[in-house]
């Protein structure tokens, strides 16, 4: 829908046929750490933090997002988001590029990390959009692996200032993966790398987990880039 000469609105509706969602369980679907039913996690997986993080998005593109569902018949998630007219934009010959804003939307009085390279451990594709766009924003050179295993042999393959990683992943967990990472495992110049957990595990005791095996500091999910790049400033020495 074309809401102005320079600007459209995007809508989408994606149904399924699933399990459904009670119609008093829809109302608390988007916010962090809910899930429809206790059992989710032990049977499909996941942290209840895919639809919070899809809500945030939506409205930092002007845009919304809600559900719609029965029980026993799937349910129906629709959203509208505002975009600019990009034939508008190549006629004119004004560059929409996501690597221009690197470098000029930074707000005053905060700085670049241009030119330092840093690994992100992290399963899931929508967290590792929205981390990469984050540290990209930041002038971070990021590169991505899946697992504490890809990480590793990443870390073997080539040289990083700074990691990135999430505690609850298949194939080996961030936890276990620091553990190899500070005995030696990832090439001693990686030994004593600072390790940044990103943990959506909002419970008592969980930063002192990361710290007993070797991570430096503790940042929550979801992620906001303030806060992030508080945390990289500690670690990462820029002139």
């Amino acid at each position: 829908e074309k809401t102005n000469e320079s600007t459209l609105r995007l809508f989408v509706s994606v149904q399924d046929t699933g399990i459904g969602i009670a119609p008093d369980q829809l109302e608390e679907l988007f916010e962090e750490f809910s899930q429809a039913d206790a059992s989710t996690t032990r049977k499909f997986g996941g942290t209840g933090l895919g639809l919070s993080i899809c809500k945030k998005l939506c409205e930092l593109m002007d845009g919304t997002i809600q559900a719609t569902s029965e029980l026993g018949s799937g349910s129906c998630f629709t959203f509208d988001i505002g975009l600019l007219d990009g034939t508008l934009s190549q006629q004119r010959g004004v560059s929409v590029s996501p690597a221009d804003s690197s470098k000029t939307d930074l707000a005053a009085g905060e700085f670049s990390f241009s030119g330092h390279k840093i690994l992100l451990v992290e399963d899931n594709e929508v967290n590792q959009l929205v981390a990469k766009y984050m540290l990209e924003h930041m002038g971070l050179h990021v590169d991505i692996c899946g697992n504490g295993l890809e990480a590793i042999d990443q870390l073997n393959r080539s040289a990083y200032e700074l990691i990135l990683m999430d505690c609850q992943m298949p194939e080996m967990d961030g936890y276990e993966a620091t553990l190899r990472i500070r005995e030696g495992e990832a090439g001693e110049t990686h030994a004593k790398i600072p390790i940044i957990a990103l943990t959506a595990n909002a419970m008592i005791g969980d930063r002192e987990r990361c710290l007993e095996v070797g991570m430096n500091e503790h940042v929550a999910k979801p992620i906001e880039e303030s806060a992030l790049r508080n945390v990289l400033s500690r670690w990462i020495h820029t002139p």
